[in-house]
This record gives C-alpha cells, structure tokens and sequence, in this order.
C-alpha cells in the first residue's frame, strides 16, 4: 500500500471519437510504467468533480493504482449526447478501455456514479468489482435532493434564457443535458413540476441489479435519509441508500451485492471517512481472490 499524494497525478484528455466527447482523467506515476495489476477507478458523483474527491482521500492509504476520471458533463469532461445511464456508462467503459486496456480493474462510484458503473462494467470484461458508495436506487423518497435540484435546474434554464449570440447555442445544450440527465437518472421532471408538488416523479434502478455479472459492495453510512427534519451545518448530508434499498437488494440480489455500513458517514462517503472506505473496498476485493 502507498500513500496517496494527489501533487503527482497529472490531467490528460481521452478523445472519443464514436461519441464526439472527451473524458478527463487524472493519471498516477504508474500509467507510465506499465503496471500490469489492478487499478482502482474513481467516479464521482454528479455535480462533483475528481478533484473534489482526490483532495478528500489525500493523504490515506491506497492498495493500487488509482485513476480518476470526471464524469461525463460535469469537471472538465464535455457534454455527452445523451444524459442518460446508457449513454453515460458506455463514454466512461470506452474512455477505461482506451486507458488501461485489459487490465484488472476495481470500479468505485459516488451516489449516482455507481449507477452508470454497473452500465460500463458491461463493456469491460477485467472488471472484477464494482463499489457502489452510497448509491441511490429509489429517488422519489430523497427529499434533500429534490429542492437542490429543482433550483440547479432552474439556474440552467435562467442562464439559457438570458444568454446572448454564440453563447445561446453552448448554454442551450448545457440545459439540455441537465434536463436529460434529471429526468433519466433521477426521474425528476421539472418541466412538469407543478406548484412543489410531485407528479408521479422519481427514477427506481433495481432493475439494474439484474444485469450484474460481477460482485458489487455497497457502503452506505450510518446518517438515514429518514424522518425528513431540518439540517445543521454541520450535519453530515443524508445517506440515499435505505433500510429499504437494502431489504430489496438482500431479497432479491443477495449473490450479487453485499451492503456494509460506515460508521459516522453520510452520503458524502468519502469526503466522511476516506480510510475507511479504501479499508472495506480492499478487504472485499480481497475476499473474491
């Protein structure tokens, strides 16, 4: 195991062609030293960047190689066509592909990120892992999500609204994006959201266990979603994953999915107990060999 050091990893743009975008990864020393073991890929969840998470697990332990890449739309990774899990799970497979080639990989998705890695996983046959950090599977009950997201969404359409000449057309296919995005991973349809009232809205991704040909883990922590109640500043943010996410998975997943708690954790899992999570990822990665 070595220790993390964020100052050595260095930013590269992957092109891909076949889905006109570009991917930013940061790469470690060992990308150029023809390392030949696991690597540990690193997504962030939405409305995040790679830099936000490296910066929370600077200066832990790491057992491998870690390559982070941004999530397609949000860092510095362009827009994608599509805002939708298939489309987004499929740029992240091809742009791993194009990095490591057949090399054996761990795949580590914050929130919503291990959605659209259970999607990639598909396209990348080494893969021997996938963690899930606290991973939202049914979005209509994440009341701290739902008003957070209504007024990004609506930060987008203002500043479509307002933009000007050649600025029109960029802020255009940015709200484009976002409203896909919402509508296909969280279900949230804003266009159609009615006084602060739900309509029928919010994504359920269960289905997606189905497909699984690999073991996940799913860390979730200990700060439950619920009862809905006022938040501190100093709170830790609300795990998304609940005691019914977990029952479902149990129930009708339990060959393929293993659900851990994270003491003193909320959904930011990484940002609440960095060593923690890497010490539960390779004692589970570990447990498979």
């Amino acid at each position: 195991m070595s220790k993390f050091k964020i100052e050595q990893f260095r930013q590269i743009l992957v092109d891909l062609p076949e889905f006109s975008a570009q991917i930013c990864a940061y790469v470690p020393p060992e990308f150029d030293e023809n390392y030949l073991g696991t690597w540990s890929v690193v997504v962030h969840g939405a409305f995040r960047n790679s830099l936000a998470m490296m910066n929370e697990l600077a200066g832990n332990l790491s057992p491998n190689p870690m390559l982070f890449l941004d999530l397609p739309g949000f860092g510095h990774s362009s827009l994608p066509p599509l805002g939708d899990i298939q489309t987004i799970g499929s740029i992240l497979a091809a742009g791993i592909n194009q990095l490591l080639h057949s090399q054996p990989l761990v795949l580590i998705g914050e929130s919503v990120a291990g959605l659209f890695l259970m999607r990639a996983a598909q396209d990348l046959p080494t893969t021997k892992a996938i963690i899930g950090l606290d991973v939202p599977l049914t979005m209509s009950k994440l009341w701290t999500n739902l008003g957070s997201q209504q007024g990004i969404w609506h930060q987008y359409k203002t500043q479509m609204d307002q933009a000007h000449g050649d600025q029109k057309s960029m802020h255009a296919r940015q709200f484009q994006f976002i409203n896909e995005f919402m509508i296909h991973v969280y279900g949230y349809d804003f266009s159609h959201y009615n006084h602060g009232r739900l309509k029928r809205m919010g994504a359920i991704h269960y289905p997606l266990f189905a497909e699984l040909t690999v073991p996940m883990l799913i860390l979730c922590g200990d700060t439950p979603l619920m009862p809905p109640r006022n938040l501190q500043a100093n709170d830790c943010f609300p795990c998304g994953f609940d005691d019914v996410d977990r029952y479902v998975l149990e129930q009708l997943f339990s060959d393929k999915v293993t659900v851990e708690e994270v003491k003193f954790c909320g959904h930011l899992t990484v940002r609440d107990q960095p060593r923690e999570i890497l010490v539960k990822t390779q004692s589970f990665v570990e447990s498979l060999e």
